[in-house]
């Protein structure tokens, strides 16, 4: 059977080879790792079979393109916090979006919006959502997993008709959380996206 043999390498250099060997598939995966080579020297090799979607994708080159939109860094969007952590609002993995968790704040000043209101910050995390998405080449439409973080479950039906509203015909997956708090005490909700791009 033919195979493709991943070469996951350090550095920045990725490289996808094809080779003929033969394949036995295990119980507990299609994905058979061939051998282990210590990172500082070649990286990990793994066989995987031409006909999986995964070797496919890799094959196209999909899964080497990373892109990092609007990046920070949470000196400078929590002054108050001492942290030193690099972000990004957006990343573009191949066909993939996946956004930061959105809030009640404008990405441009770093203003909170909508302070006491969960409806208002729900409008305004939906709208940073649709900027984010645009800008990595896709839309609302595309959108396949919502996560929705909530400081009090008593927002829910408020949040949701906004949500509602933004969403109505993409039938997205979602999943609902009430937590504590999140990263400042005037957010009363996030909304996380993993969307494709059009």
């Amino acid at each position: 059977m033919k195979m493709m043999v991943v070469t996951h390498e350090t550095g920045f250099a990725r490289k996808a080879r094809i080779a003929s060997c033969s394949w036995r598939p295990t119980r507990s995966s299609k994905i058979r790792k061939l051998q282990t080579f210590s990172k500082a020297a070649i990286g990990t090799r793994t066989a995987i079979p031409l006909a999986h979607p995964y070797a496919l994708n890799l094959f196209e080159d999909k899964y080497m393109e990373h892109i990092r939109i609007r990046p920070f860094n949470t000196k400078d969007t929590y002054p108050e916090q001492s942290l030193n952590n690099d972000l990004a609002q957006a990343v573009v993995a191949g066909n993939m979006i996946f956004l930061r968790g959105q809030i009640g704040q404008d990405l441009d000043t770093r203003e909170s919006v909508g302070i006491g209101s969960a409806a208002a910050q729900t409008e305004k995390a939906m709208a940073n959502v649709k900027m984010l998405l645009e800008e990595a080449g896709s839309k609302l439409e595309d959108i396949c997993k919502v996560t929705v973080y909530l400081t009090d479950v008593r927002y829910r039906e408020a949040v949701y008709r906004v949500m509602g509203r933004w969403l109505k015909g993409v039938h997205a997956v979602s999943t609902g959380l009430t937590v504590t708090a999140l990263a400042r005490p005037e957010w009363l909700v996030e909304i996380d996206v993993i969307a494709v791009k059009s």
